[in-house]
């Protein structure tokens, strides 16, 4: 598949939180709050560092049917991470409390290379209750002395819809990743894709 063609696949696919309406104006629907990134942003007031203004747009996300599979993605604009997980706490807190199936993060903003990386997400997964997740981090080849990089996407499943998944994989340049589900009536499959923009700083 070409990049054009996998942008269309995931904007198909992929439900943008931040433009989530509700499915019926005239009911009073349960809502919770959204996003990722202003969960990140007011987990720590105190901390300068990387705390910046985003506010939600839109209708909040309704309380998700148990029957419904929600998918839920987020320019993430980055994340710290530390042996302990950092601020890979607070996204998985945030799909317990988004009621989120399967998240999916553009420019992740990490070296997939580093082994202590990879280590810290499944632990954190694991620790904060997700039940048999499945983490795909994607990014180039190259790999960076700390684990900061440009790009990259993450991808997380967990729970029921994990055992849905036949096939995963990523894109050795690190632009995307991709997962295929299959039910009893039909076959899914989701793209989690980074482009980068035309504007230069």
């Amino acid at each position: 598949m070409t990049p054009k063609i996998l942008q269309r696949v995931a904007y198909m696919t992929l439900m943008n939180d931040r433009y989530d309406t509700n499915p019926n104006p005239h009911i009073s629907y349960p809502t919770i709050n959204p996003t990722f990134q202003y969960m990140l942003n007011h987990e720590n007031e105190s901390n300068p560092h990387s705390r910046r203004s985003n506010n939600f747009i839109g209708t909040p996300m309704p309380t998700k049917s148990p029957n419904l599979l929600r998918i839920y993605f987020q320019n993430i604009n980055g994340i710290d991470l530390d042996s302990q997980g950092g601020d890979f706490h607070t996204i998985c807190h945030g799909i317990h409390r988004t009621q989120t199936d399967i998240l999916l993060l553009a420019e992740s903003r990490i070296c997939h290379n580093h082994k202590w990386v990879r280590d810290a997400l499944y632990s954190t997964a694991k620790t904060t209750d997700l039940q048999n997740p499945l983490v795909l981090l994607s990014s180039s080849k190259l790999k960076y002395k700390t684990y900061k990089k440009p790009g990259g996407t993450l991808s997380i499943i967990h729970g029921k819809t994990r055992g849905c998944v036949k096939t995963s994989g990523t894109d050795k340049y690190g632009r995307w990743s991709w997962l295929t589900l299959e039910g009893r009536i039909q076959k899914l499959v989701i793209v989690n894709l980074y482009q980068v923009g035309n504007q230069q700083d």
